[in-house]
């Protein structure tokens, strides 16, 4: 093994260098600390023996020093017998040991048998803490995986429910279409205009109804992997509600109430999709005047952050609303709502590990409330 042997007196390096030399360790010697410095930086010793009082650079600079360049180096001291304040200091400085001169044989073997002890047992730590972070993150890639999986089983199944639906929610704008183009093929020649627009007319909402319903199936099956990043809450409700700036009646308020520096750690679409819904809806639900609140709070106790959407708006019947996650309904007009919005912004909060409620009262407004979980924002 290498060691660096740094001591200003000549006699002393020679006959320890004989003597770690004859134990077996690869010498290497500097008179002074400037010197023993430049060598450890080229060598790169393992271990360190150096002599506490030198001229210049003394033994705790040299010890400072070494130990920024390469704190897993150990340092043994050399004192004398007047220096015990400053072998104290060193062993504050992390230094392995210190050893008295003048120097004993046994002493010395006892003081670098002890290094190398430590050196072997910081590297079996390294190693086992490697080991283990490796292992941790095998074990957070397997539980995303499974996650993943578990997802897509919940999704397969959720689709399940979607598919018997569809037929069903598809073939009623396709009846209707079929009925128009049958009745307007039969009036093809007639002069009445009005009556063939508005036939038209039908046949485009029906048209626009199955569209909105097989784009909305079709972005829910969709298998895209979460990117998940850290976005500022602020901002992505801004922008957010920037998409939708132009449906806003004017006499609807839009209130933002969230602190700058809250962030979240979540899939940028998917997260933006699932507060679009909810804004939607909540503005769609407002037949005149009213506001459309957003607010958001942390709560370090219960580790989440609350987001919540408070509108003003006609409220859903209490008999209802535990169906407005499901997917296909809808209190909208024919034509209006696919019914799958809601049930689609469910989804994404749950895979984000959130979980979303709704209060509402008839006549005064609806709330949903948006937890997500605060140690994902730190760890994840």
């Amino acid at each position: 093994m290498k060691l660096l042997l740094i001591d200003d007196e000549e006699p002393v390096r020679e006959i320890l260098s004989l003597s770690l030399r004859s134990d077996g360790y690869e010498v290497i010697t500097a008179g002074d600390g400037e010197e023993g410095i430049r060598l450890f930086q080229q060598e790169k010793p393992p271990i360190v023996l150096t002599d506490i009082k030198m001229p210049g650079m003394d033994g705790i600079e040299v010890l400072k020093k070494i130990k920024q360049i390469d704190p897993e180096t150990e340092v043994i001291i050399i004192t004398g017998h007047g220096d015990m304040d400053l072998a104290i200091q060193s062993l504050k400085l992390e230094a392995s040991d210190f050893i008295t001169k003048p120097i004993k044989d046994e002493a010395l073997a006892i003081a670098l048998k002890r290094a190398i002890k430590r050196r072997e047992m910081r590297q079996k730590l390294n190693e086992y803490t490697t080991s283990l972070e490796n292992k941790v993150r095998e074990a957070i890639e397997e539980i995303r995986i499974k996650e993943m999986q578990l997802f897509q089983s919940r999704k397969l199944a959720a689709l399940g429910t979607l598919l018997a639906g569809v037929a069903h929610e598809l073939n009623n704008p396709l009846s209707n279409i079929y009925t128009s183009c049958q009745i307007l093929l039969e009036e093809i020649e007639s002069p009445d205009l009005d009556f063939k627009k508005q036939l038209l007319k039908q046949i485009e909402e029906q048209t626009n109804k199955a569209r909105n319903i097989v784009r909305s199936l079709l972005e829910f099956s969709r298998q895209r992997e979460f990117k998940k990043e850290i976005l500022n809450l602020k901002e992505i409700m801004e922008e957010t509600i920037g998409f939708v700036q132009g449906q806003i009646p004017p006499k609807v308020e839009m209130i933002i109430e969230i602190p700058d520096d809250i962030e979240i750690y979540a899939d940028k679409q998917h997260i933006e999709q699932a507060f679009l819904n909810i804004i939607t809806n909540a503005i769609q639900a407002i037949p005149d005047k009213g506001t459309v609140s957003i607010k958001a709070s942390v709560d370090k106790d219960k580790g989440v952050v609350n987001i919540e959407f408070k509108d003003t708006g006609v409220g859903i019947e209490p008999d209802i609303l535990p169906r407005i996650f499901d997917p296909f309904f809808t209190t909208k007009e024919v034509g209006e709502g696919s019914g799958l919005g809601l049930f689609i912004t469910h989804e994404i909060i749950e895979r984000h590990q959130g979980h979303i409620a709704v209060e509402s009262e008839v006549g005064k407004g609806t709330t949903f409330l948006i937890k997500m979980p605060l140690e994902k924002v730190k760890h994840e």
